[in-house]
């Protein structure tokens, strides 16, 4: 297996044993592995996205930068990013993830990003309640001047 991954595989071995349904949450953590090609920045910039539907009917979309302002993300790093969820926020509300890219033309003279794996976990009291994706592939999905977006329905896992 590749020794890469394992620290991402390991550490979904360490979600709580809290029951999730009805629970409220503190936040969502995106873990993002940058595989064999990196993100330059600048002008090749990424954001991470989640939704959640609450029973009473209300959507809300948190957008947040990856690569925190304008900055490369190196080949075979993790890049984490955090969102702190409104009060009130159950961890079955989230239902929706998406990665996107900005200013990618791809190609020789353009960026391509690789990304190989995307973790994807509910937080209360700074502890691990639900892990909604743990994905990864080599690469799981690689941004180039024709692909800008990835996402994920998180009801169904």
């Amino acid at each position: 297996m590749n020794r890469i991954l394992i620290p991402l595989i390991a550490s979904a071995l360490a979600v709580a044993a809290i029951p999730a349904s009805a629970q409220e949450i503190d936040g969502v953590s995106v873990e993002i592995r940058t595989g064999g090609d990196d993100l330059r920045g600048n002008d090749d910039n990424a954001f991470a996205s989640i939704w959640s539907y609450r029973a009473d009917g209300r959507q809300r979309g948190i957008r947040r930068q990856v690569n925190v302002s304008d900055r490369r993300i190196k080949d075979y790093t993790t890049t984490r990013v955090y969102f702190d969820t409104p009060d009130g926020t159950e961890v079955d509300d989230i239902t929706l993830f998406s990665l996107d890219v900005e200013g990618f033309s791809g190609g020789i003279d353009g960026d391509n990003w690789n990304v190989d794996a995307i973790r994807i976990t509910a937080i209360k009291d700074g502890i691990t309640v639900k892990e909604y994706m743990n994905e990864f592939a080599n690469p799981l999905i690689r941004f180039t001047g024709d692909v800008h977006r990835f996402h994920r329905d998180l009801r169904v896992r």
